[in-house]
């Protein structure tokens, strides 16, 4: 089994069918909820890289749209409060040296950037 990404959708791959089976990876959180986002890439390749380099078990990551383009938002996690988000994001910065800050993103602000992808 392996991860991809399929417009906004997130789906894994049976590799042993070679389908993909899309899945909602915001689905089931409330509104309320707060992702931290570690970085934003361009290509798949590039997340697939930052992923295995960081090893980032299971990778959580989510197509998004900014500055008229789209970016894979790589994310550590999805936390029920700000204060866990937060405290996520503080303990994955003391412990990794990255050229890029962890982001605590509301939900609500996630799915919207989702929703402006291109198809």
């Amino acid at each position: 089994i392996a991860s991809c990404l399929v417009g906004s959708e997130m789906c894994i791959r049976d590799r042993s069918t070679s389908q993909a089976a899309p899945i909602d990876l915001l689905y089931g959180y409330s509104d309320t909820s707060f992702a931290v986002q570690l970085i934003a890439l361009k290509t798949f390749e590039e997340v697939s890289e930052y992923v295995e380099k960081f090893d980032l078990t299971p990778p959580m990551y989510v197509k998004v749209r900014s500055q008229e383009s789209d970016w894979y938002a790589v994310l550590l996690g999805i936390y029920e409060t700000r204060t866990e988000a937060d405290a996520a994001s503080e303990e994955w910065a003391s412990s990794h040296t990255t050229a890029s800050k962890p982001w605590v993103r509301p939900i609500p602000a996630l799915r919207k950037a989702m929703n402006l992808t291109a198809p």
